[in-house]
């Protein structure tokens, strides 16, 4: 599997952005649930 190399740096390119947007998600969540209180 030749593109394996390819395929694996896109994928965790995926997922490094994925996670990012995540843990800004719970970031603001948790801002919004501080301010709430």
């Amino acid at each position: 599997m030749p593109e394996t190399g390819l395929g694996g740096g896109t994928k965790l390119a995926g997922n490094t952005k994925t996670l990012r947007q995540f843990f800004s998600y719970l970031y603001l969540s948790t801002i919004a649930i501080v301010w709430d209180i």
